[in-house]
């Protein structure tokens, strides 16, 4: 398989992708990719475990996930402004979540992964585009 995005961790971001419950017994395992990288310190344990909770239904079976020449034959049950991405936004609002789904192969061996990637979002007074005075210039 090793196709598609990777999960990936920096301190700019975190991706998460999870491959969906394949229709064959044959595909790879479903569930989170390994992530490449370190966690980093704005996302805490606890809330990347929530994170981990919440997405649990993004690698669950989709039951019309077949093929068709390199396309879908079902449309992905996770819009937009899905149910898991609308969840973590009331319980997480201190971090800024986008979600994609992408179809990745072909025939028997395609299904869906979903995309999540988190940002920080802004700390409590955090103004963005001032800068500190430099120290020797008040």
């Amino acid at each position: 398989m090793g196709c598609g995005p990777s999960s990936e961790a920096n301190e700019q971001f975190v991706r998460l992708v999870f491959t969906t419950q394949p229709m064959v017994e044959c595909m790879c395992c479903p569930g989170l990719k390994q992530v490449n990288g370190a966690i980093p310190s704005w996302l805490p344990q606890a809330s990347y475990s929530r994170i981990l909770e919440i997405c649990a239904p993004y690698h669950a079976c989709i039951y019309c996930q077949m093929d068709c020449c390199g396309a879908p034959l079902c449309e992905n049950p996770f819009a937009q402004a899905n149910a898991p991405l609308q969840q973590l936004e009331k319980e997480l609002p201190s971090y800024h979540f986008s979600f994609s789904a992408e179809w990745i192969g072909f025939g028997k061996n395609a299904n869906w992964q979903h995309v999540l990637e988190i940002r920080p979002g802004m700390t409590v007074g955090q103004v963005l585009g001032i800068e500190a005075p430099a120290q020797g210039n008040m």
